[in-house]
């Protein structure tokens, strides 16, 4: 797969040394919960999870 140029100047960070490709992998779907958790919920709200991907399963255990 040929990525474009400009994906890879701007849309791609490097994994740090050290960092396993495991976590690494694992960053993306975090964010995207961090970014979930911040957009309003409270504890205790009743929430509606479409999917069981790993963004739902890692909203579960938030």
């Amino acid at each position: 797969m040929k990525v474009p140029a400009r994906i890879v100047r701007y849309g791609l960070l490097r994994v740090p040394d050290g960092l396993a490709p495991a976590a690494a992998a694992l960053l993306d779907p975090l964010a995207s919960v961090l970014r979930g958790l911040g957009a309003g919920a409270v504890a205790g709200q009743t929430v509606l999870l479409l999917g069981a991907g790993p963004i739902a399963l890692l909203f579960t255990s938030s």
